[in-house]
């Protein structure tokens, strides 16, 4: 009975504490009496309340420029600030620190040239909060690692700064210019050498997605609804060679300079690797319109012996 009672007990106070973050959204629920200055949740954090940073997820971006908005939150006994507060901010090295050190994030702080942020926000007499931009200059990113700004409130005019609602991590999805959907076609016939029951499953409508600047991985949405790997069909049937998947990389004249296999290099449990055929003319073509075309042939390699061959054009058709 003791421990149905503690049980019951447990629940009825997650209850009522989720039904306090469903009921306002917008506040971090700090305890006490004080009110504090907080981030405000233009979007629901991606970490729990709990975890030393708050981490949220600023959306998913275009290489040139873009922006997104974050805020600060007056939260606590008084409604709405009882004159105007001005909260400073700073880009935090150390908050990213924190939270690497506390999940093992692997997150690193965007350079200083590659955003621009407002140094400090005024929430109003009367208002609860107070929104800024921070616009991202995504050409100077560095897409090989996973890039995060990074922001501590300094100082308040009024109010106390929250402990774990002081610091904000947010993160950035960021496309490349091959980014995209595409429809794949077939050049050539797709010839396995090994089982001559395989045939290419053409036309294909598929993605390329984002790996680095200038590397992207295949997904499927015909047959594979979005996952990782190359759809073919055994006769007739529709099928899919397993643990294969090609990665594209480009060099600064668009040409496919290198096809990897996304599951490893002969590391995954059917030994497959990709190359690429040099005979091909592996470039995307660029056109001044946002037409995009690739053109390439590569291979499938099976523990070391070359053993089906592809020759396809992928022709965008949006953005994914």
């Amino acid at each position: 009975m003791k421990k149905i009672a503690a049980l019951a007990i447990g629940t009825f106070f997650l209850f009522m504490n989720t039904s306090c973050l469903k009921d306002d959204q917008y506040a971090l629920h700090p305890s006490g009496g004080l009110n504090v200055i907080e981030f405000y949740n233009v979007t629901g954090p991606t970490s729990a309340y709990i975890d030393p940073v708050l981490v949220y997820s600023a959306g998913t971006f275009e290489t040139g420029k873009d922006e997104f908005t974050f805020g600060v939150n007056y939260a606590g006994p008084e409604n709405t600030a009882p004159q105007d507060i001005v909260v400073q901010l700073a880009a935090s090295q150390q908050v990213v620190d924190k939270q690497n050190a506390a999940k093992g994030s692997g997150y690193s702080l965007v350079a200083a040239d590659s955003y621009e942020m407002p140094t400090s926000l005024t929430i109003k007499k009367g208002e609860k909060f107070a929104l800024g931009k921070v616009k991202l200059k995504l050409d100077k990113f560095d897409l090989a690692k996973k890039n995060v700004l990074a922001i501590a409130i300094t100082s308040s005019s009024h109010g106390n700064i929250s402990g774990n609602g002081g610091t904000a991590i947010f993160t950035m999805a960021i496309k490349n210019k091959y980014d995209g959907v595409y429809k794949v076609e077939a050049l050539s016939p797709m010839l396995d050498v090994t089982a001559g029951n395989l045939v290419g499953y053409y036309p294909l409508e598929a993605n390329l997605v984002t790996v680095l600047g200038n590397t992207n991985f295949m997904t499927s949405n015909t047959y594979l609804n979005g996952g990782t790997g190359h759809p073919i069909k055994n006769g007739t049937a529709n099928s899919s060679y397993g643990n294969f998947s090609p990665i594209f990389k480009f060099d600064a004249n668009n040409n496919v300079v290198e096809v990897t296999n996304y599951f490893g290099q002969g590391t995954n449990p059917n030994g497959r690797s990709a190359r690429l055929d040099i005979t091909g003319a592996n470039k995307m073509t660029i056109g001044t319109d946002g037409s995009k075309v690739m053109e390439v042939k590569y291979v499938m390699v099976e523990n070391g012996k070359d053993r089906t061959f592809f020759h396809e054009k992928w022709t965008f058709l949006k953005s994914r």
